[in-house]
């Protein structure tokens, strides 16, 4: 930085007098050369009048101001190529050694976030709850003739007179009527389809509306919905009974007839949730013996090629299977009255592995990880014992309890057990969260993704139930 004395005008000094800079006089007596011009600068004749500066000396004696001298252009030039310069420079590579380090330190940082996750896993796997609140937040009518349950978050009621879709604010979000004798309703994830037994036509809705309708020549005796909204729905006929694929408009994709004679009697049947696979549970009785097949059907580009589209199939003698479904695109199950079968495979499902019981199953309970089996209690402590098994067909815990339960879901890691009044949450392993009573009576718990947050449906509101 620069710093320029300069010298202020002594009393004598008339208008026309210059200021004297010191550095340049000293420059100029270095060099020879007087106040005229030069070749450095230019400096005015000085008229006649003009008042004496006096000599350097005196300037001592004047007062001094400081100023910071704006960097010369050719100065500033050179930064500016010298911040191109580093810009272009190549960047210094990383030797052996540092990318080693680097690499360790990301494992260091990878391991511990693991391990927060694991921890805080294992705590709310460990947590357990004794008190609950509750704050009412939305006021309701229903009637005895109307059934609850939970769908895509949201809050699904159903009757003879039709369906509505709410949130759990109690807002409206949609709402068909129609007339049926008794609804049979059908959930994927966030498609719903409701028809009546031994009806004619079928509603499909998701959570923003009807997206379809179905209707049927013949009575529907059993319907199932994949989450494009494909329907498979068991038909029955005089003589035969019908295994119809429709895609939510109501084309049929695909059909199957079944007659007792010749290839037996369908049980129960499910489409997987992409609508391509249709399983079929298919029961068969001759003088001696009962064996039911299990085959699946593959209505996609993989199936083309097989024998009336069927990619797999499995005989079970001496077994009544009236119970199959999908968990999710991958898995699929079938359940007889001796044993649990697991099928991997989105395209061609296989065995993967079966599991036995000798007690008589009361329920079978399913989400997209887990399956839960219902039996009575044979050590005689409960009334009550719910096998969990995860989608690998491994059993991952047993729930003991006794309780005249309206509903059993799973919902995530969390099995919901409820009468109506007293609430039950156990983890799929079997460790008890939470036991209690409801403050009303309620007709539905519907889950949410906070393992603490309830919302309860009563005859008169909606409220949120939060466990402590």
């Amino acid at each position: 930085m620069a710093v320029v004395k300069f010298r202020i005008p002594g009393p004598g000094s008339g208008k026309n007098s210059r200021n004297d800079f010191s550095d340049r006089d000293e420059d100029r007596e270095d060099h020879g050369e007087d106040s005229g011009t030069g070749e450095e600068g230019y400096s005015p004749e000085e008229p006649e009048d003009s008042g004496d500066f006096g000599d350097t000396e005196d300037s001592d004696e004047n007062p001094e101001d400081e100023y910071e001298e704006e960097p010369a252009p050719d100065a500033r030039k050179k930064r500016r190529r010298a911040r191109s310069k580093d810009k272009t420079r190549p960047k210094k590579r990383l030797t052996r050694k540092q990318k080693i380090l680097l690499l360790l330190r990301i494992l260091i940082i990878a391991t511990a976030a693991a391990a927060v996750i694991v921890f805080l896993t294992v705590q709310q796997e460990n947590r357990s709850y004794t008190t609950a609140e509750y704050s009412k937040t939305a006021a309701i009518s229903t009637s005895d003739t109307m059934s609850w349950q939970a769908f895509g978050g949201k809050i699904l009621s159903y009757g003879k007179d039709g369906a509505s879709l709410t949130d759990t604010d109690g807002r409206a979000i949609w709402n068909i009527t129609f007339e049926m004798q008794q609804p049979l309703i059908a959930v994927c994830r966030n498609t719903v389809a409701i028809g009546d037994y031994e009806g004619s036509t079928i509603y499909v809705m998701d959570t923003s509306g009807q997206i379809g309708q179905i209707a049927t020549n013949l009575p529907v005796k059993s319907l199932s919905v994949a989450e494009n909204g494909n329907v498979a729905a068991v038909l029955e006929d005089t003589d035969a009974t019908w295994i119809y694929l429709f895609d939510k408009t109501g084309n049929p994709i695909a059909y199957i007839k079944r007659t007792m004679e010749q290839s037996g009697y369908p049980a129960a049947a499910a489409v997987s949730p992409d609508g391509s696979l249709l399983c079929c549970s298919q029961l068969s009785v001759d003088a001696s013996s009962v064996k039911t097949s299990v085959a699946f059907y593959n209505f996609s580009a993989v199936g083309q090629s097989a024998v009336d589209n069927c990619v797999s199939g499995y005989d079970y003698s001496n077994e009544v299977v009236p119970y199959v479904s999908f968990l999710n695109e991958s898995t699929s199950i079938a359940v007889s009255d001796s044993r649990i079968a697991f099928f991997t495979g989105s395209d061609v499902p296989v065995s993967l592995s079966d599991s036995f019981f000798q007690t008589d199953l009361e329920g079978v309970y399913t989400s997209e990880n887990y399956v839960g089996l219902l039996f009575p209690d044979t050590s005689g402590k409960e009334e009550y014992e719910l096998d969990l098994y995860n989608a690998q067909g491994k059993m991952v815990g047993k729930i003991p309890f006794t309780m005249e339960y309206t509903d059993i879901q799973i919902a995530g890691d969390r099995v919901l057990i409820d009468d109506g009044q007293n609430l039950m949450i156990w983890s799929v392993t079997g460790k008890e969260k939470y036991t209690g009573v409801f403050q009303d009576s309620v007709n539905a718990v519907i889950p949410s993704s906070s393992p603490n947050r309830l919302t309860l449906v009563t005859d008169d509101s909606i409220e949120s139930m939060t466990l402590r």
